[in-house]
């Protein structure tokens, strides 16, 4: 079969920066190009805030761009305009393809008001009925109205993982239950195991010469870091060698930096090892700083899945996660774990096959157990697990495996048209 007889797949997604959703739709749309004519469609170029958008990506595939920002500025600057715009160009874009898949919320709307002359697929990257950081008003507008919608218009729904499904249902309702299914990861894991002894940063090497605790992430609302900080200054007064390295950018930058200052908490964005608190931005390839630290925080509030901590997880350091909605169980949980853990997140430590499922870090109570446990493992590490049994851990995850997954539901689709 030659290229120009292949099925076209057309991805979407409103931009790309360094989140791990971006990074998953550009690991999938590399692997469904051996098997697809895969485009890619941006909504804009950047998040407008370039710091951390990724935009010097080496990208193989062709991209097209719906957003016709700066002609619709000088004329009309309404974002309804906008979106009309974008509307109108990605119909005429969807007839030329057989197969349209789109990732977060934006583009997984445009996708389903763009009509239904070919196949389409959402992908569901985390929790909108959980999220901390939207109003009242626009979760009530998405899971009311939007959402309910965008699920009645397409051919399937794609969770993240396998909780988040039963979320998904609860939104658009049991007449969509078959559109649903999971499919969880999506890691590049040779490469990540090619990285994980790969030289560190020389500022980040001098900064976790002594006991340090990572986090890596996107700095956003509901990732939870910003509420470990009085934690950490309190560990730091009991054990004032302890060190915090968060590795990522995002826009609670400034917000971290000023929390830090206001409660007292020494922090550096240059790796001064003398602070308590690195910052140390985006950083490629972070898995090599993993071996640095003594634990791994992901205290987030929601979540899809999480590579960061799948990436933790084939490290072997040890993991303290809040257990968020959706995926730490499906990260850090054996199936005989998942039998004896209740229903609702946690409300104290939970020591499970791959890690520490940790409460959710909002209330007094909470923070004191974040407290305890960072402080003891910061103290006295327990030993790091074998990496490879890691590999074959997150072998799950792995983007050979889970794109197969993908190929199998875009051939019923494509199939089931013709």
């Amino acid at each position: 079969m030659t290229i120009n007889s292949l099925p076209r797949v057309l991805m979407i997604i409103p931009q790309l920066g360094y989140g791990g959703a971006e990074s998953s739709f550009l690991r999938l749309a590399k692997f469904l190009s051996n098997y697809y004519q895969v485009t890619i469609g941006l909504m804009t170029l950047s998040y407008g805030n370039e710091s951390y958008t990724n935009i010097n990506l080496d990208i193989e595939l062709p991209i097209i761009f719906l957003d016709n920002q700066e002609k619709l500025n000088l004329i009309f600057p309404s974002k309804l305009l906008r979106w009309w715009g974008m509307l109108q160009k990605l119909k005429n874009v969807k007839s030329s393809y057989d197969l349209t898949i789109s990732f977060l919320s934006g583009t997984n709307l445009l996708n389903a008001l763009s009509g239904s002359t070919s196949k389409t697929i959402i992908s569901e990257r985390g929790s909108k009925l959980y999220h901390t950081g939207i109003t009242r008003w626009q979760k009530f507008l998405w899971l009311r109205v939007l959402d309910p919608f965008i699920y009645r218009r397409v051919d399937k729904i794609v969770a993240a993982s396998v909780d988040y499904m039963q979320e998904i249902i609860q939104i658009g309702g049991k007449t969509i239950t078959s559109k649903v299914i999971s499919i969880e990861g999506g890691i590049d894991l040779d490469n990540l195991i090619s990285q994980i002894n790969s030289e560190p940063d020389e500022d980040i090497a001098k900064f976790c010469n002594q006991s340090t605790a990572i986090y890596c992430g996107r700095l956003d609302n509901g990732k939870g870091i910003d509420l470990l900080l009085p934690v950490f200054s309190n560990i730091c007064k009991i054990y004032p060698d302890a060190r915090f390295l968060i590795i990522g950018d995002g826009p609670l930058k400034k917000t971290i930096i000023e929390r830090c200052e206001k409660i007292g908490l020494s922090i550096t964005t240059s790796g001064d090892p003398r602070a308590s608190v690195f910052l140390a931005g985006y950083r490629s390839n972070p898995i090599r700083h993993f071996r640095l630290g003594n634990v791994f925080l992901m205290p987030s509030l929601h979540e899809g899945l999480c590579n960061a901590l799948i990436e933790a997880l084939l490290t072997g350091i040890p993991i303290l996660s809040s257990d968020y909605r959706w995926g730490a169980r499906s990260i850090l949980a054996k199936e005989s774990d998942l039998k004896n853990l209740p229903k609702e997140p946690v409300k104290k430590t939970k020591t499970v096959a791959y890690g520490t499922l940790m409460p959710l870090p909002v209330t007094p109570q909470a923070l004191d157990i974040w407290s305890s446990e960072i402080l003891r493992y910061l103290e006295h590490p327990p030993m790091r697990r074998n990496i490879d049994e890691c590999y074959l851990i997150a072998s799950k995850f792995d983007i050979d495996r889970v794109g197969l997954q993908w190929v199998k539901l875009i051939n019923s689709l494509i199939k089931h048209q013709n």
